[in-house]
């Protein structure tokens, strides 16, 4: 149903759009609104937010059509106005769309010209809604899809996703599918494990629904940092987040990020998220070099996980075990991107799980 707005001061307008329209009311196709000016037309834009068109006269006593334009834009912007102005006065008519009306017909109305200029303004109001309704579910697809699958599939097959998360038993082995989990290749980054300290004493000693706050506060930050950075959350790992840099100078974006979300966390440091349990610190553990990105998982159960993996994302892992509460820790092969932009200094060496030698790590200087 396609809700208007009609504005006039004259009585037999109404009568008029009602007989005119009678059918596509009867169908429920259309659904008509009335107001005799433009103070009382706010107040029904205001009761029924649903409406979508406003057809307007510009004369009216109280508030004309040009002055309820602006207030119909400031209540919905969404709403589009068709304005109605005597023949020949091109003074109104300019000032109307010079205001953002959408479209404008004249008096006396020719109700053929106003049906098609109705349909016209239904079509576009329609392909408007369905953009934003598409803007919106992409925004909540970068929430839980690698934005480089993203990328990959809004320029392709928007259909693969969805094959991807509901493949069944039998199609599980369709070309389709081969090609997308084969959707890999060999990447040079930079990839964070970035860890809320102290964790498990809090998660044993604190309600769910606590905890549950903890992560979300801490998780945003540190998703709104990164991605100031130009990096990219891999996914939320319990009480971590794994990170990736791929664009510029990644090493060096990497270690911005965490310190800064260091330092827009440490104002809560001071402050109690339950009696007896202050808020906690983070830690990092930063790699770099050769990784292979893409989709792994199970396409027969229509579970896959664009990833990195590799040498390099393991050790990364690794190096944060070791780093101590508001370490940002790195092996030495970090060291030569970041020279001369921050101090770093030396915290020892440490055998680390499937590394046949000890590896000197390093962390940026905390004074």
């Amino acid at each position: 149903m396609h809700n208007f707005l009609v504005v006039d001061d004259e009585e037999s307008v109404e009568r008029l759009i009602t007989q005119r329209f009678r059918k596509e009311i009867r169908s429920g196709e259309y659904s008509f609104h009335f107001a005799g000016d433009g103070e009382k037309a706010i107040e029904v834009l205001r009761d029924y937010p649903e409406i979508e068109i406003v057809i307007t006269d510009i004369n009216m006593p109280r508030m004309d059509g040009l002055t309820l334009l602006n207030h119909v834009q400031e209540i919905n912007p969404m709403v589009k106005t068709i304005m109605v102005s005597a023949y020949g006065d091109l003074k109104n008519i300019r000032a109307s769309m010079n205001r953002g009306a959408f479209d404008f017909i004249t008096k006396p109305i020719d109700f053929d010209d106003l049906r098609a200029t109705m349909d016209k303004t239904i079509r576009f109001v329609t392909e408007l809604k369905e953009s934003l309704r598409t803007i919106k579910e992409n925004n909540l697809l970068k929430m839980y899809v690698n934005p480089s699958v993203f990328t990959a599939l809004n320029g392709g097959s928007s259909a693969a996703l969805h094959s991807s998360h509901a493949h069944t038993e039998e199609a599980a082995a369709t070309e389709d599918e081969a090609d997308f989990t084969q959707f890999s290749q060999r990447i040079n980054a930079t990839v964070a494990f970035v860890d809320i300290c102290g964790f498990t004493k809090l998660s044993e000693n604190l309600p769910p629904d606590s905890i549950s706050a903890l992560l979300n506060l801490y998780f945003d930050e540190i998703a709104r940092t990164v991605t100031k950075y130009g990096g990219t959350i891999d996914k939320f790992i319990g009480d971590a987040a794994m990170v990736v840099f791929q664009e510029g100078r990644h090493v060096l974006q990497a270690v911005r990020a965490c310190l800064e979300a260091q330092k827009n966390l440490s104002h809560l440091l001071k402050e109690e998220i339950a009696p007896g349990f202050s808020y906690p610190g983070i830690s990092a553990g930063i790699n770099t070099g050769e990784m292979l990105s893409g989709n792994y998982g199970s396409p027969r159960l229509g579970r896959l996980d664009f990833t990195v993996i590799g040498d390099v994302v393991n050790t990364a892992a690794r190096v944060e075990s070791k780093a101590a509460c508001g370490d940002i820790l790195f092996p030495g092969n970090i060291s030569g991107h970041i020279s001369g932009e921050f101090a770093i200094e030396s915290t020892g060496t440490y055998d680390l799980k499937n590394k046949s030698q000890p590896v000197e790590l390093f962390r940026i200087s905390r004074d």
